[in-house]
């Protein structure tokens, strides 16, 4: 995906190169800024199926993907360029159709909450705004239902999230930052058994998550 490919290759390497002696100038309590603020944007969230369809019989296989809304909270902190941000995400839910493998589609609803950690850096900064970039790793809890007709399943699944972000801060006044970026999130792989109409065993079923973000939001600083 390109824009996973741009957001990655954007990250810069966050390292701090301080001598001793300068060491209790870098670090000055003073310029520690928090902040909390809130976001919601628009994501394209793509399913790539996996898992084998026991009574078809074929592989589960294909991707598609569709769009729905998200928001969430935040809170953080900024050193100079460095900042630590964690936030709390809720996605709406994206309602996709692949061919199963057979005459039938699988109709997979798809939705999830993240908490998220993230590292940032400001590699180009002006008077009111800023341009930054940074990694992030947590947990996405996924929701995730299927069914092509004959056989279904669904799951949550709490799964280990990466995602990597490139955005940009507008000052507003000392305490308000208008927030705006993209960002990629891969939420890993959610797998659970399906089953026919009696309920018996009707093979196995994954969904990998990944989304592309565009969002907006507003931080009010505590400094």
């Amino acid at each position: 995906m390109k824009l996973r490919s741009a957001l990655f290759a954007a990250l810069p390497v966050l390292s701090l190169q301080v001598t001793p002696a300068h060491a209790a100038d870098w670090f000055e309590l003073g310029r520690m800024k928090f902040y909390t603020g809130a976001e919601a944007g628009v994501y394209s969230g793509k399913a790539d199926l996996g898992g084998r369809n026991t009574i078809g019989p074929f592989n589960n296989t294909g991707s598609d993907s569709a769009f729905s809304g998200f928001g969430g909270v935040n809170t953080g902190l900024d050193y100079d360029r460095y900042g630590l941000n964690a936030s709390y995400r809720y996605y709406g839910t994206t309602g996709i159709s692949v061919r199963n493998g057979g005459a039938r589609n699988y109709k997979t609803d798809s939705g999830a909450q993240v908490l998220m950690l993230s590292a940032t850096y400001k590699f180009f900064v002006q008077d009111r705004w800023d341009i930054y970039a940074g990694p992030g790793v947590g947990f996405a809890f996924t929701d995730v239902k299927t069914n092509d007709g004959i056989v279904r399943g669904s799951a949550t699944q709490t799964n280990v999230a990466l995602q990597g972000e490139l955005g940009a801060h507008y000052k507003l006044d000392d305490r308000l930052t208008l927030t705006s970026g993209l960002r990629y999130v891969d939420m890993g792989k959610t797998s659970f058994r399906l089953r026919d109409s009696t309920n018996a065993a009707g093979g196995t079923f994954d969904n990998k998550l990944t989304t592309a973000e565009w969002f907006g939001g507003l931080q009010y600083s505590f400094d």
